[in-house]
């Protein structure tokens, strides 16, 4: 690593909500919306946006820790919608050397 993320260090994650992202159980009127799981995905790529800059080439990062509330629907087609996420904390123990 050519660092140490910073203590709210964000990184983002833009995306438009398509027909792969949709809940799959979506029928008689329910709305066509944005899974969690999708959602998920698209978190994990912001908080790896937020260390990016910092890897060496080669390098990687995954989460460890995750908690989301997923309190309102993103309907299909809705664009520039924005993932965003935060360092929080950074412990010694959570980096692993090559």
């Amino acid at each position: 690593m050519k660092g140490v993320a910073k203590i709210g260090t964000v990184g983002e994650e833009r995306f438009v909500v398509s027909e792969q992202h949709l809940i799959d159980f979506a029928y008689d009127g329910m709305p066509q919306i944005l899974c969690t799981p999708w959602l998920i995905w698209f978190l994990e790529h912001a908080a790896r946006n937020a260390v990016l800059p910092l890897l060496e080439p080669g390098e990687s990062t995954v989460g460890v820790v995750l908690n989301v509330e997923h309190l309102a629907a993103t309907p299909l087609r809705s664009r520039g919608r924005l993932s965003r996420a935060s360092v929080l904390r950074r412990r010694a123990a959570d980096l692993v050397p090559d």
